[in-house]
């Protein structure tokens, strides 16, 4: 009833009908022995994961997530989708963006999402443009700072981008170029970063 509910955009009563179901299944149902339990329990979980994203309170979602998918691993595909919105949103914020909590989030989608080509290649390309982002801004912070933790920090990620890039090119292949052409030019830095800095 929940999940209906969600899908005509009856935010509150999804809601209300996700905690109903909660707070009737027993004290152990994220562990309980019976798969339909532990299963009612997950998918309580994740459609109040999916609706508190909807609303922007992105640790609650993930939190939720959590629980649907430490009771009930089969659910990993649907609350991939809640990790994917979460780290999105983590890093879409123009006021505070979070990049390193958004590639945790990404990182963890696109784990859970594998089963998925569309939904996996969209959660690739939003990991790498974050990656890419987080790169950028530890760049800078190496070069202003003369930080070789920074620089250290650089080849492991330049590697994810292009990994993710390429995997997600077909979400914005526009985008895709402009970055995976801009990779290599931000690799040579590093090497020069090094140098330098005798890192």
């Amino acid at each position: 009833l929940a999940s209906q509910r969600m899908v005509k955009g009856d935010s509150t009563g999804a809601m209300a009908a996700a905690l109903g179901l909660l707070g009737n299944l027993p004290p152990n149902a994220a562990s309980s022995a019976s798969p339909q339990i532990r299963g009612l329990f997950a998918r309580g979980h994740y459609v109040v994961a999916m609706l508190q994203n909807g609303h922007g309170q992105v640790d609650s979602a993930v939190a939720h997530a959590d629980l649907a998918v430490q009771a009930d691993s089969m659910i990993r595909g649907s609350v991939g989708v809640v990790y994917l919105l979460a780290g999105a949103r983590q890093r879409g914020d123009t006021v505070n963006p979070n990049l390193p909590r958004a590639i945790d989030l990404l990182t963890q989608a696109k784990t859970y999402l594998a089963g998925n080509p569309r939904m996996a290649a969209n959660a690739s390309f939003q990991l790498g443009v974050s990656q890419f982002q987080f790169a950028r801004q530890l760049d800078q912070r190496a070069e202003g700072e003369h930080n070789c933790e920074a620089v250290r920090a650089l080849p492991p990620l330049w590697a994810g981008v292009e990994q993710n890039i390429a995997a997600g090119a077909s979400i914005n292949r526009d985008v895709a170029n402009q970055i995976l052409t801009a990779v290599p030019q931000f690799r040579a830095r590093v090497d020069a970063l090094s140098r330098n800095f005798r890192c």
